[in-house]
């Protein structure tokens, strides 16, 4: 449709035409058209636009979980790479027995752009999901901690032991029962052992404190 501010001199004879764009995922088109149909200019913007993310998620032991690439951006070319495992679809789904980190990486072979999202997954063992032989002889958790530790056994628990990493012993009770909830709040980060005396001998796992 013509309109008269896109009228301009062409060699001293004015001239109407129309302004066309297109935008299309990352790419805007433009087009000036003549009234006579042929093209007096276009150009065309191409946007970096796949954004970069990264997840943290907490994973029961034995349970597995899907992963999916950031897509919302980018042009109809899209690649795909996730480091570590080497596969290329959107999705992946993983099953990992300890706390890991998947990296995706993702090309965009119109305009250039790189992106890369990251993916921790932290494993832990949840009492409501599994069998009283993990339980043997206790499980803790969450592991990382921030403060508030839970702690099962299969057995009671006769005595408790909380050592740190220079072998000095920072907190100890005599719980007498096979569930505790301890606040350990008020002892610095780092890597702690949990020593507990039960019917069936002394047993230790570590935990680590994070800030």
């Amino acid at each position: 449709m013509n309109h008269p501010i896109f009228c301009h001199g062409d060699n001293g004879a004015g001239v109407t035409g129309s302004f066309v764009m297109d935008v299309y995922r990352n790419r805007l088109d433009g087009k000036y058209l003549r009234s006579d149909g042929t093209i007096q200019d276009e150009f065309t913007i191409l946007k970096k636009n796949i954004p970069s993310i990264n997840i943290i998620d907490t994973l029961c032991l034995g349970e597995a979980m899907t992963l999916s690439a950031v897509l919302s951006g980018g042009s109809d070319s899209l690649s795909i790479l996730w480091d570590g495992t080497g596969e290329t679809q959107n999705h992946i789904t993983v099953n990992p027995i300890q706390s890991s980190v998947y990296t995706c990486n993702v090309t965009d072979h119109v305009t250039g752009q790189q992106s890369t999202s990251s993916y921790q997954i932290h494993v832990q063992e949840c009492v409501n999901k599994v069998e009283g032989s993990i339980l043997k002889p206790f499980i803790l958790f969450p592991n990382p901690s921030k403060g508030k530790v839970e702690i099962y056994a299969e057995e009671v628990i006769q005595t408790l032991r909380v050592i740190d990493e220079q072998g000095k012993v920072v907190y100890q009770m005599s719980p007498q029962k096979n569930v505790l909830s301890l606040s350990l709040s008020h002892l610095p980060a780092g890597n702690y052992t949990f020593e507990a005396t039960l019917s069936s001998g002394t047993h230790r796992k570590s935990l680590i404190l994070a800030p």
